[in-house]
C-alpha cells in the first residue's frame, strides 16, 4: 500500500493498493510481508511489490507509470528491498536465499521499466565490494557480471552510511 498525504492539511490525497493475490503469495514467503521503502526519481515513486512486480507511480496522481516483473513468487522468489536509483537505473535485488534458489540484483530503466541488466552468482562479491573499497570486487567479477551495472552497485555498497541516511535513492 502506497499512500500520499498533504503535509499541510494532513489530508490523504490519493492511496494505491498493489493488490497482491495473498491467498497465492503468502505461502511463498519465508519470514512474513516485508517492504523496507520506496524510491524517488523524477516525479515517480517506485515501489517494490511483495510478488514480484516493480511498479512506477505518478507522484502526483499515484496512477500507475510503469509495470516490471522482476521474479516470480512460485520460483520462491519475494521483492523487500528498497529500490536504490543509480544513473537512471532502478536497482532491486530479489531475496530467496531461505528456499533453494540464490538472490539476484537486476536494473531497470528509471522511466520506463526495461530490463537493463541482472546480475547473478554474486556469492560474496557484494561482500567483497564493502571489504576491498569495490575495486577488488569488480574485478574478480567482470567475467559474469555485467560491466556497467556492476560499478554502479559497488558504489552503492562502498557508501553504506550514504545509504543508511537516503530516502531510497543514491546520487552518484
Amino acid at each position: 500500500m502506497v499512500f500520499a498525504v498533504d503535509a499541510r492539511t494532513g489530508k490523504e490525497r490519493w492511496r494505491w493498493d498493489p493488490e497482491v493475490n495473498q491467498t497465492a503469495v503468502r505461502p511463498k514467503i519465508c519470514c512474513r510481508v516485508v517492504n523496507r521503502g520506496l524510491a524517488l526519481y523524477q516525479g515517480k515513486i517506485i515501489a517494490p511489490i511483495i510478488d514480484g512486480r516493480l511498479e512506477a507511480l505518478d507522484a502526483e496522481t499515484g496512477k500507475v507509470v510503469w509495470e516490471t516483473r522482476v521474479a516470480f513468487p512460485q520460483d520462491q522468489y519475494t521483492l523487500t528491498m528498497a529500490p536504490r536509483i543509480a544513473k537512471g537505473k532502478v536497482i532491486i535485488g530479489a531475496s530467496g536465499s531461505e528456499y533453494p534458489v540464490r538472490g539476484f540484483f537486476s536494473a531497470y530503466d528509471a522511466n520506463t521499466g526495461q530490463s537493463r541488466t541482472s546480475l547473478t552468482n554474486l556469492a560474496n562479491k557484494t561482500k567483497a565490494c564493502f571489504l576491498a573499497g569495490a575495486e577488488g570486487a569488480m574485478q574478480s567479477a567482470q567475467r559474469t557480471a555485467d560491466r556497467k551495472l556492476l560499478p554502479c552497485l559497488c558504489d552503492l555498497l562502498r557508501k553504506p552510511s550514504d545509504l543508511l541516511r537516503s530516502t531510497g535513492s543514491a546520487a552518484l
